[in-house]
């Protein structure tokens, strides 16, 4: 789960890689809000993909047999403790 690095990378105080406090930035982000922004999307992605995931196997798993439930056709069973 990236959950724990998510979160190591949104709440560090200084850069978690020094080799990446370097001068040249892309978009003219600083090296703590890069890191940041990307421990956020790391959260959000990983939380988004996992509820997807539970959601599916949820479905799956217990709609399987609903449509059968839910159906107006009659099923021809006999009653099992009537006596004849």
């Amino acid at each position: 789960l990236p959950t724990i690095p998510a979160g190591w990378l949104t709440v560090a105080t200084s850069p978690v890689y020094k080799h990446y406090n370097t001068p040249i930035r892309v978009w003219g982000m600083n090296v703590m809000s890069d890191q940041q922004t990307a421990g956020v999307i790391m959260k959000l992605g990983g939380a988004i993909f996992m509820w997807i995931l539970i959601t599916y196997i949820f479905f799956k798993k217990f709609m399987n047999g609903f449509s059968k439930q839910q159906s107006y056709v009659a099923v021809a069973e006999k009653p099992e403790n009537i006596e004849v």
